[in-house]
């Protein structure tokens, strides 16, 4: 993590290092075939964690020749050591496919077990892969091209493959990607380590969807010098635009991403997602659907934290905490709609491009009006400049922003609720090093009737009363300007220091069909900023007529600790990602936990894309997270497809196996 002072990444907090214990004993008892994989397939460039007698009973093999044996259920175990990617043995790339509940899990030792390279991190052979990027001219608009499958220098590739988990692992040197994926469905990558690259994932194709990307930590640029000292246009148009890349980036495919729980650091994108409907309409409205994007940490981003491009449809962004980015959720240059923006953090210490070099400053004499502008401003929306199709509806509710920039610029959208907001501007005697400086609430923002801006609370000195004096019909608390907002929003405090009884907002419901709305007049209506509900939000997903993959359904969210009623019972809700269909059988669910006390519910009723189950006054158990939570093998979706574990937000929950 970043120390807030400088924020220098002081530790490199990888994957948790598997014991060899636990690696043995999951070998020996689980069904399903475990292979042991060496470095060139050559056990003994390890270190000492393989005991010789394990070795004899089960020997190393090399990394191609496991990939090759895999099939469901398939485990194949890397020891530690350095997988050379430009070395045939231990090439990652996957031919074989697992299945929905036993996919192929290729994992590693942590911070030993290491995919690299290597000539592209020596230098040796880079522009094997990429033009001479040092050639290009300043005075040159263009942007580099997204890396094909065919040339790309990753570290793991997945083409045409299904039910592939990746985890516990370290990759570097890897220029274009880390993982690379192509017309793939359900791939998992979780608990790893990326240095540098421009991608820590890639994904491009039609018949790629279900992809999840967790608990991963990315690190792109380990000098700090994007954020601290390089032009903005380096990246965009210069000798190091190969690095306009993101966390996870990927071109022309379905949907079914999630990605949560991972930490960025230091990068010029975190999420961007690119649809060719500019040159293709007839993909609208299929690609870039049902995404979502929670629990992360994005630190130090120099263009956008969140870029869905041409075409996109029902994301959902939230629970992420933004320290210090350029342009936080950027909706320009799209078609497409359903954006649900809320209980998200952002807050800022340093503006970027601080100690702007030689270079630097080359770049703002040589092309003044294409770089004139050291990009350092930003902002919260960003929206498209046009007349074209407007992307929208965009709902934006219940965030706690630390603003140096404006929360937006010019552009439109073509239907935005911004509700429940709460937002302080800077002061600059806060900050010593010139970070703060005075913005407009809104920058050249042109109003439309479409817009609903209420419930929010600011300390900006034009809010609400003089931008509505200038044609913005915004509704809200002030802050008396120069008054704080928040506690201590640099450390992370996002707690209210204004009167309790100005803080109400409104409640929002999200229909099925995607529309939002702000209610002020129920008694639970929640403050205003950054809050967690009693009820956590329900996801819907969109099933569209063109839908190009099939939903099981799948598991977006479980209450626990149960739901606490007023006459002491408990009630669980089980969201689905598709509604299910009425149950032949009574359904209920057994809930266990480690003392081997169990409870079963009462027969749970299926509403949509919920099962509700209740229980009877019960003990604090259900206040204490369950062994297991097994669910009844009678539920299915109203497409007739059973559940699925795959990206399960707990994991306690399982299936009965049918009958």
């Amino acid at each position: 993590m970043p120390t807030r002072q400088s924020g220098k990444v002081m530790t490199l907090v990888g994957a948790s290092i598997l014991s060899l214990v636990v690696i043995l004993f999951a070998a020996a008892t689980a069904e399903a075939e475990t292979i042991v994989v060496a470095p060139r397939g050559d056990p003994r460039l390890h270190r000492d964690l393989f005991v010789a007698e394990s070795a004899a009973e089960r020997p190393a093999v090399t990394l191609r020749d496991a990939l090759r044996r895999a099939g469901p259920g398939t485990i194949i175990q890397l020891l530690d050591g350095t997988y050379d990617q430009l070395i045939a043995d231990d090439r990652f790339d996957a031919v074989s496919s697992g299945s929905l509940e036993r996919p192929i899990t290729i994992r590693g030792l942590g911070d030993s077990s290491v995919l690299y390279f290597g000539s592209i991190v020596d230098g040796a052979t880079l522009l094997a892969f990429v033009e001479d990027l040092e050639s290009v001219d300043p005075n040159a608009k263009g942007y580099a091209g997204l890396p094909t499958f065919s040339r790309s220098a990753n570290c793991i590739r997945i083409d045409g493959q299904s039910h592939i988990v990746i985890e516990n692992l370290t990759i570097r040197g890897c220029r274009d990607a880390g993982v690379h994926v192509r017309n793939s469905d359900h791939i998992t990558f979780r608990n790893s380590l990326v240095l540098g690259g421009r991608f820590a994932f890639l994904a491009e194709g039609l018949e790629t969807h279900h992809l999840l990307v967790e608990g991963i930590t990315w690190i792109q640029d380990p000098t700090e010098q994007m954020w601290r000292s390089d032009h903005w246009c380096e990246f965009k148009y210069g000798r190091k635009r190969h690095l306009n890349g993101a966390l996870f980036g990927s071109w022309d495919i379905a949907g079914g991403v999630i990605i949560r729980r991972n930490k960025v650091f230091h990068a010029f994108n975190a999420v961007r997602m690119v649809a060719s409907i500019g040159r293709h309409v007839s993909l609208h409205d299929t690609v870039n659907v049902n995404v979502e994007i929670y629990e992360n940490e994005f630190h130090f981003i120099r263009d956008n934290v969140v870029e869905p491009e041409f075409d996109a449809t029902n994301w959902w962004i939230h629970d992420n905490v933004i320290h210090n980015a350029h342009a936080w959720f950027s909706f320009d240059g799209l078609y497409g709609g359903q954006f649900y923006v809320y209980n998200n953090t952002g807050y800022f210490d340093e503006k970027p491009s601080a100690n702007c070099d030689d270079r630097c400053r080359t770049w703002r004499d040589r092309n003044p009006a294409l770089c004139g502008d050291l990009h350092t401003g930003g902002r919260v929306l960003k929206f498209r400049k046009t007349a074209e199709t407007l992307p929208g509806p965009v709902y934006v509710f219940n965030n706690s922003w630390y603003l140096r920039a404006s929360i937006a610029k010019a552009g439109g959208v073509g239907a935005l609720g911004h509700w429940n907001n709460a937002i302080e501007f800077c002061r600059r005697a806060d900050h010593e090093n010139g970070a703060c400086s005075s913005k407009p609430f809104f920058r050249d923002f042109a109003w439309k009737p479409e817009y609903d801006f209420r419930f929010d609370l600011s300390n900006h000195p034009d809010f609400p009363e003089k931008l509505q004096a200038d044609g913005y019909a915004v509704r809200g608390v002030q802050v008396p300007w120069p008054n704080k907002v928040f506690a201590a929003p640099t450390e992370g405090d996002f707690t209210l220091v204004t009167p309790v009884d100005e803080r109400a907002g409104c409640f929002v419901t999200i229909e099925p069909s995607g529309a939002a709305t702000c209610d002020p007049d129920r008694d639970d209506r929640p403050d205003i900023g950054a809050v967690q509900p009693t009820e956590k939000r329900t996801v819907f997903f969109r099933t569209l007529e063109r839908n190009p993959y099939e939903e099981n359904p799948r598991i977006v969210h479980v209450d626990w600790p149960a739901l606490r009623q007023s006459d002491g019972s408990r009630v669980v809700r089980v969201v689905f990602s598709v509604p299910l269909a009425e149950a032949d059988e009574v359904l209920s669910i057994l809930v266990s936990w480690s003392n081997g006390h169990q409870v079963v519910s009462e027969p749970c009723a299926p509403s949509g894309n919920i099962l509700r189950c209740s229980f009877g006054p019960s003990s604090v158990l259900f206040d204490f997270v369950p062994s297991s939570l097994l669910l009844p093998p009678g539920i299915k979706g109203t497409n007739g497809l059973r559940p699925t574990l795959w990206g399960r937000t707990a994991p306690f929950i399982a299936i009965s196996p049918e009958s």
